[in-house]
């Protein structure tokens, strides 16, 4: 973090989300993973921000469904669309 300072900068990780049978949802892993930008609320870093924002990625068609649900695991607030804003990291 302090190598980063107010600048913006992000950390992603590709992976493969696991299957979701209750949603008939399953895991790509060329499109699945998750993204934390630092002192942005923007996936294009057009927005800054005095936090840092986790976005989920899944799926090369976007399935919102999917990425709010496993956004609100990782600890989303309702209407996030897939974000999970990280105030202390």
């Amino acid at each position: 973090m302090e190598a980063v300072g107010r600048e913006i900068a992000s950390i992603g990780r590709h992976g493969r989300w696991p299957d979701d049978a209750e949603t008939d949802s399953y895991g790509v892993a060329k499109y699945d993973g998750v993204e934390v930008l630092f002192n942005c609320d923007d996936v294009n870093w057009l927005q800054p921000a005095d936090h840092h924002t986790a976005f989920v990625h899944v799926d090369k068609w976007g399935d919102l469904p999917r990425a709010d649900k496993l956004a609100a695991y990782l600890g989303s607030t309702p209407g996030r669309k897939g974000r999970v804003s990280i105030v202390d990291l």
